[in-house]
């Protein structure tokens, strides 16, 4: 994975690459994706997470969106 790669080598960052569980994903995502980075004590930090919402929170808002010609 790019970003794996790139944190390695420009971070000094050994990290985990991979997706939370159904338990653990975001309210309303589909999927959480997640970046963990095990430390010295083999305690493992949570680096950063990234959420696939598509359309669900656009939805609970009743968010709408206009094109260039306010269409």
């Amino acid at each position: 994975m790019r970003y794996t790669i790139n944190l390695r080598e420009k971070a000094a960052m050994p990290v985990i690459v991979g997706r939370k569980s159904r338990a653990e994903t975001f309210a309303d995502a589909l999927r959480t994706y997640t970046i963990e980075e095990m430390m010295g004590d083999c305690k493992v930090l949570q680096a950063g997470t990234s959420h696939n919402l598509e359309q669900n929170v656009s939805r609970v808002f009743d968010t709408q969106f206009t094109d260039k010609n306010e269409q």
